[in-house]
């Protein structure tokens, strides 16, 4: 609310309390009991003089209600005498304002990125390749999609309408959009999010790759086009799920085991995107796994292995907006509480409203 409506809307109540106080009967006079014109009674008698005589009106009251107000925002008015000694009176003044209360949700668009790498069709328990022939073992990518799922049952809230924007990015060799701007806070628009969740799939086996940098500069672009000019930055995120070390950066690079330069690649673009958003990461399985290592073999006493950070850290240190906006999951339920504090973080405060 700014500044000049406060000040426009104080002056109204003002006039409106000089309207009103200025119907409500201004003469009071203490009951004389003893009839020598000393005051011996606290009783206050309204009424009026007519000249010099004073009348009572027993219809008058110290209230005016509403109906009888018939001002917007105001409830009753009231002006109440209290006698202390010989003309002396305490006047009580007081003003019922209408409480109303303006519900205005803050929007929010959030863009989950979701790598489809032929490894997230490894069994989530087992570790083995393609769980469809292991009827009880459910893949990385199935665990994942019922997690996406019910994240987005609770971010879309409870109020029809109310500007809970999703978009769906999948990335393996590279990315591409799935879902694009939709509006979970409605039913339809809930139920097509879920809908196009349960429809992901994995990429080709000979597509294969992870690179998380597309999936981000994606991202980036569609936080660009936000169906809504009331989103600001605070309230626009980034999640990304990844089950492995990037190991491709950029749309015409080839494939590798990773490397110092696919990471930086990929911390560039996450970068931007903390520009203007939140990034969430979740490290799905891969916590401890290096995001590359190369052999360097000089002769017998100069060979040795050369690393870089592990997954989880490089995830933590140069993708996330911080700390707590990393996640580790190795499992079902560490993974659905990962989407259930992301949910939680994002959400608090959308729905308190402002009162007025």
């Amino acid at each position: 609310m700014s500044e000049k409506k406060v000040g426009k809307r104080l002056l109204t109540w003002v006039l409106v309390l000089v309207m009103t106080l200025s119907l409500l009967p201004l003469n009071v006079l203490a009951e004389e009991s003893d009839g020598t014109g000393a005051s011996t009674d606290t009783n206050v008698i309204y009424g009026h003089h007519d000249g010099n005589t004073w009348t009572p009106d027993t219809s008058l009251s110290d209230t005016i209600e509403k109906d009888d107000i018939n001002v917007e925002g105001i409830d009753y008015v009231s002006k109440k005498a209290e006698y202390l000694a010989d003309n002396k009176y305490q006047i009580t003044l007081k003003v019922g304002m209408h409480e109303t209360t303006d519900f205005t949700s803050p929007e929010v668009a959030t863009v989950l990125v979701i790598d489809i790498s032929n490894s997230m069709d490894k069994c989530l328990e087992t570790g083995d390749w393609h769980p469809i022939s292991h009827r009880n073992c459910k893949s990385r990518l199935d665990v994942a999609k019922d997690a996406a799922e019910s994240f987005v049952n609770t971010y879309a809230g409870t109020v029809e309408n109310s500007g809970r924007y999703l978009a769906i990015v999948l990335f393996n060799y590279n990315s591409h959009t799935h879902l694009r701007w939709t509006d979970v806070s409605t039913r339809a628009g809930k139920q097509t999010a879920i809908n196009s969740i349960r429809n992901i799939d994995y990429g080709y086996e000979e597509d294969g790759g992870t690179n998380l940098e597309q999936g981000l500069a994606l991202a980036d672009s569609l936080l660009n086009t936000v169906p809504s000019e009331n989103i600001s930055d605070k309230n626009k995120n980034v999640i990304a799920l990844t089950d492995g070390a990037p190991t491709r950066a950029g749309t015409d690079s080839n494939t590798s085991d990773g490397s110092a330069d696919i990471n930086t690649a990929t911390a560039n673009t996450a970068t931007a995107v903390k520009t203007q958003a939140n990034l969430y990461t979740v490290c799905f399985g891969a916590e401890n796994e290096y995001t590359w290592k190369e052999y360097h073999d000089y002769g017998l006493w100069d060979s040795y292995w050369e690393y870089g950070p592990t997954v989880g850290e490089f995830l933590r240190s140069s993708i996330a907006s911080g700390s707590k906006y990393a996640f580790n999951a190795n499992n079902r339920s560490e993974l659905n509480n990962a989407f259930s504090n992301i949910s939680e973080e994002i959400t608090t405060g959308l729905s308190s409203g402002t009162v007025c």
